[in-house]
C-alpha cells in the first residue's frame, strides 16, 4: 500500500471512530451545555436550516476571550456568537449599549 493510500485509510478509520463516539454519546460534544436559545424565526425554520457563513476578524485578545468563554460553556465559539446575536436581537438595552460601543470604538 502506498503512503498516500495508508494516510487516506487512516483518515477514514479516524472519521468512522469519531462518528461512533458521537453516536454513542461518549464525546464532550455529545454532552455539551444547554442548547443555544433561538429566535422565533429560527425555531420555525427548524434545526437543519441552512446557515450562512460569516467571517469575523478579531484581535488576539478577543479571540482568546471567545475561545475561553466557549470552553467554559462546553460549546463552540459559533454557538456562543449565535447566542449573543439572539440576546442582541431580543434586548433593546443591550442593543443601545452595543450601538454606543460601536460609535465609540469602531
Amino acid at each position: 500500500m502506498t503512503p498516500d493510500a495508508q494516510a487516506t485509510s487512516r483518515k477514514a478509520a479516524d472519521m468512522v471512530e469519531r462518528m461512533r463516539a458521537v453516536a454513542s454519546g461518549s464525546t464532550r460534544a455529545a454532552t455539551a451545555a444547554p442548547a443555544v436559545p433561538t429566535t422565533p424565526a429560527a425555531a420555525r425554520r427548524g434545526p437543519r436550516a441552512q446557515r450562512v457563513r460569516y467571517t469575523l476578524d478579531l484581535s488576539p485578545e478577543q479571540h482568546r476571550y471567545l475561545k475561553r468563554a466557549a470552553l467554559d460553556l462546553q460549546a463552540d465559539a459559533s454557538a456562543v456568537l449565535r447566542a449573543l446575536l439572539t440576546e442582541l436581537e431580543g434586548d433593546a438595552e443591550l442593543r443601545a449599549r452595543v450601538a454606543a460601543n460601536v460609535e465609540r470604538r469602531y
